[in-house]
């Protein structure tokens, strides 16, 4: 009886050590492949019409909401502040990169930025700008997951603890799309006409003005040992909040 009861107790420990075996290889499987894990394909992110426009009518399209958290009791009195923007390039993924992902460009790119400070050590973009007598004063820090995605956190100043990523998608000979995304929750918050539409106005002149840049610049060797590193940043208010 004893032996059997042991080799009973074997077959069991075995079986469980097996199950446990299997979800380790499972849980590593998975932690490798989403490690790994490239940008999603921005056409997934967008509805069907939305992407049309981008493409056919080339469309700077933009969207902001600042809505109120329904769930546990400790996010009472929070708010989510998400946004996206999308835009097609014509020009090819590797130009529109590196112009997107060159931090000394933008203050000369976009009018609403002042100052774009970068530091290569730290990968931290230090930046100043505003609109309608309201200023935003951050610092941006960026990691490159792979060559179609950034993902960014602002860690100093307005907008503290904002999250988001920088998508591209190479589509042959109509160039490239790119996609911005970025959330946030906070209890204050400026006037919401500011980070809503005042934010989509921003976005949609800012892209326009960051397409015509790099499609002016597509035939022009920009690679000249200035390799920084960067990402549209969202424009704010020029008032300290």
């Amino acid at each position: 009886m004893k032996k059997d009861h042991v080799f009973i107790g074997y077959i069991v420990h075995q079986k469980r050590l097996s199950g446990w075996l299997s979800l380790v290889f499972f849980f590593a499987c998975f932690s490798v492949s989403y490690t790994k894990a490239d940008a999603p394909e921005i056409q997934t992110l967008l509805k069907a019409s939305v992407y049309e426009k981008v493409l056919k009518d080339r469309d700077t399209i933009a969207y902001a909401s600042l809505d109120p958290v329904r769930g546990p009791t400790g996010l009472l009195g929070y708010k989510k502040y998400s946004f996206y923007a999308a835009m097609l390039v014509h020009s090819n993924l590797a130009v529109t990169r590196q112009i997107l992902t060159n931090y000394k460009l933008y203050a000369e790119m976009i009018p609403y930025i002042d100052k774009a400070r970068y530091s290569e050590s730290t990968r931290i973009l230090e930046i100043e700008g505003g609109i309608w007598n309201f200023k935003l004063i951050s610092e941006v820090t960026f990691t490159e997951v792979s060559d179609r995605w950034i993902q960014f956190e602002i860690t100093k100043g307005h907008f503290l603890g904002l999250k988001g990523n920088l998508y591209f998608d190479n589509l042959g000979e109509k160039g490239t799309i790119v996609y911005l995304e970025g959330n946030i929750l906070g209890k204050k918050w400026p006037p919401a006409f500011i980070v809503e539409r005042g934010a989509e106005i921003v976005f949609r002149f800012t892209g326009s003005k960051m397409r015509s840049y790099i499609e002016s610049k597509k035939y022009e060797t920009i690679v000249k040992g200035d390799n920084t590193h960067g990402e549209p940043k969202v424009p704010q208010p020029k008032r300290r909040f």
